[in-house]
């Protein structure tokens, strides 16, 4: 198969580009460090693939509907509330 024949097919069965899919997967290994907290953003962006920070909260937002800070401080508020007695 032809690589574009690829990428309509995966267009079809998933309803979303290629493209989409690797931006969805590069999320979600940012999600995964952001929850240790220990890299900071930058770090992150360029461990996942990202061309700089601009582009990696541009995407994070695109996808979780929150920029990555927004995200570490719900994270935080979340366990923060749950532990308290």
């Amino acid at each position: 198969y032809s690589r574009r024949h690829l990428q309509r097919l995966v267009q079809q069965r998933l309803g979303c580009s290629m493209k989409t899919i690797q931006k969805i997967q590069r999320i979600n290994q940012a999600v995964s460090l952001l929850k240790e907290q220990k890299l900071t953003l930058t770090a992150i962006a360029q461990q996942c693939g990202f061309y700089d920070q601009a582009h990696f909260i541009h995407d994070f937002r695109e996808i979780c509907n929150v920029t990555p800070q927004q995200y570490q401080k719900q994270l935080q508020d979340y366990y923060n509330e749950s532990f308290k007695f």
